[in-house]
């Protein structure tokens, strides 16, 4: 009876210590490798990242070869920069898709909000045309004043200078103001042609009457 005994107690701990022993080592399919690829595109698995390959693209795989894991290679910092501005972008292209889509209801009003600009850009244009034209006046009857000035003597002639470089500096600024109008007008009808389209996207809306 005590022989019996003692058989049963050594299977039970055999069968005790065999177990504990597989919950110890998982079965392969648990097992972790790791896969990667090398400078020359040769793939590797192994049980652990080296060192050179630590920055890589690689993945976790199991015993059976299925990937568990997978590890973007670690970006430089001009890719990080190059991504960051895109999602920049990407943030103010929805921004003002917003825009459009809260500020004209239709896409009528978009049309009428482009016709008032080009009006204001076009009054602005006609009066530095006006300014310019009446400047060139002045300068044509201070320039034809040169003569009766000189005779005058040096005083004259030196306040005459004066108002003649004041009138041309007020004539390149005008001008110059102008070609900047020219510049933002042309910009604008660019625009409104890009939202146009834009908004007939967001919106399907049939195209506005140019």
């Amino acid at each position: 009876m005590i022989a019996a005994r003692r058989y049963r107690g050594w299977i039970a701990a055999a069968v005790l210590l065999g177990g504990a022993t597989a919950a110890a080592d998982p079965p392969a399919s648990q097992k972790l490798l790791y896969r990667w690829v090398d400078a020359q595109g040769h793939v590797h698995y192994g049980d652990r990242i080296p060192p050179e390959a630590v920055h890589q693209e690689y993945a976790e795989v199991d015993g059976t070869g299925r990937t568990r894991k997978e590890v973007e290679r670690e970006k430089s910092a001009q890719e990080l920069e190059s991504a960051q501005r895109n999602e920049q972008a990407a943030q103010q292209k929805a921004a003002y898709d917003r825009y459009l889509i809260e500020t004209y209801p239709t896409l009528n009003d978009l049309k009428a909000s482009f016709e008032t600009q080009l009006q204001s850009l076009d009054q602005r244009s006609a009066n530095a045309k006006r300014s310019l034209s009446e400047n060139q006046a002045t300068l044509t009857d201070l320039n034809s004043r040169r003569a009766s000035a000189e005779a005058e003597g040096s005083d004259a002639v030196a306040k005459l200078q004066q108002q003649i470089d004041s009138f041309e500096a007020s004539r390149a600024q005008t001008t110059d103001v102008l070609n900047k109008i020219e510049i933002e007008r042309k910009a604008s009808i660019t625009r409104f042609d890009s939202d146009v389209q834009r908004y007939r996207v967001l919106t399907g809306a049939a195209p506005a009457d140019r």
